[in-house]
């Protein structure tokens, strides 16, 4: 299947009440509607001293009706159509834990423009204009028929080696990239660099632990976040 995944993060970090913090957030999609599936990660970390249990939804606002949506969250992979998290099934997350969440999509051949709201919540019972909740993440989401898909296509097969990391990592797949950025798991800037193909990156400086790098081409767009470790 091809991905038509066009993904433009930001790269904001936002908190709610100190406990959950979610990366990559103000997600653009792009994409045909002959896609069946196309997804987002969405990586969270508990940086509240204790365990946190959570839930989510999402609030489908204009979207739609034929579009589908399901989410793999810290216990399972949902069905096509679940559009909440039960009140049976919380999400039990040890502080000092990280984790990536899924959301994906399936426009059903339906063409439309529409901003998802996904909400990771602090109480099973939805609460529409409320309090209730850790962090809203937009998804804003276009089904095109005239998308180009030649750039995100390539773009997929773009990957850091070798992973985990010790000292030194490149780029696989990097004809696109023209300047990398690593940031560690709570958004702080690591290291900004220029980059060729066949490039290497040093990281000997940085410590042991998870780490997001951001890839950019040479319009300064984001063409991908990848995940790595540093052992």
């Amino acid at each position: 299947m091809k991905n038509t995944l066009l993904l433009f993060f930001l790269f904001l970090t936002f908190s709610g009440f100190g406990q959950i913090t979610v990366l990559d957030q103000d997600v653009t999609l792009v994409l045909t509607p002959d896609e069946d599936e196309v997804h987002v990660n969405i990586p969270v970390v508990n940086e509240y001293p204790n365990e946190v249990d959570f839930w989510w939804d999402i609030e489908r606002e204009t979207s739609p009706s034929e579009w589908e949506y399901k989410v793999c969250d810290l216990n399972t992979c949902y069905l096509w159509g679940f559009e909440s998290c039960p009140c049976s099934m919380e999400n039990a997350f040890p502080s000092g834990d990280t984790a990536t969440m899924v959301f994906y999509l399936n426009p059903n051949d339906i063409e439309g423009t529409a901003v998802v709201n996904f909400r990771i919540l602090d109480d099973c019972r939805k609460n529409p204009g409320g309090s209730v909740g850790y962090v809203d993440i937009p998804i804003t989401i276009t089904v095109d028929a005239s998308v180009s898909t030649t750039e995100e296509e390539l773009a997929d097969q773009v990957l850091v080696y070798p992973n985990p990391v010790s000292d030194i990592f490149k780029l696989k797949n990097d004809a696109y990239i023209s300047d990398v950025v690593v940031y560690n798991i709570v958004g702080k800037k690591m290291l900004e660099s220029s980059h060729k193909p066949g490039k290497s990156h040093n990281i000997s400086h940085l410590n042991k632990g998870i780490y997001l790098v951001r890839l950019l081409d040479k319009s300064n767009n984001i063409v991908k976040v990848l995940r790595f470790t540093k052992k």
